[in-house]
């Protein structure tokens, strides 16, 4: 992916877009979550496919409300401009508490941002985790 004339103004609201979800899915707000993503976007990952700002937010009352406590960091940030679209993709790092400590899982986002009502929103997000079969150069 190259940084290709993306405004400076537009790259930290899409890094504050990325703050939020994960502030707001760290802390279990599934309304706050489904709030950044357009109408009718998809978020693809474990453990499955959720259609729509309504399927995304009953996926994170359902999943992330029980993973309060939980953070997520991340890094590795790129960016393609074209139009009103950025593709964005950025490695990251899931911390979950448990009773015999905290779980660490590696993953990557890959993301397709837009404009949308006058703020950046993600139109898809999809999530990998890392592993033996799945690695970052296969994204």
């Amino acid at each position: 992916m190259k940084d290709q004339a993306l405004k400076p103004e537009d790259r930290l609201a899409i890094l504050d877009l990325i703050a939020q979800y994960n502030w707001r899915t760290d802390t279990g707000d599934a309304a706050g979550v489904a709030d950044l993503f357009t109408e009718d976007a998809v978020w693809d990952g474990e453990p499955g496919r959720f259609e729509g700002r309504q399927a995304i937010e009953e996926f994170n009352v359902e999943v992330h409300q029980s993973l309060v406590g939980s953070l997520h960091i991340n890094g590795n940030h790129q960016f393609e401009l074209n139009g009103d679209t950025v593709r964005h993709r950025c490695s990251s790092t899931f911390h979950v508490p448990t009773a015999e400590g905290v779980k660490t899982f590696l993953m990557t986002y890959v993301d397709v941002i837009v404009r949308d009502q006058g703020r950046w929103r993600f139109k898809e997000r999809v999530n990998k985790f890392w592993d033996s079969e799945n690695t970052p150069s296969d994204l």
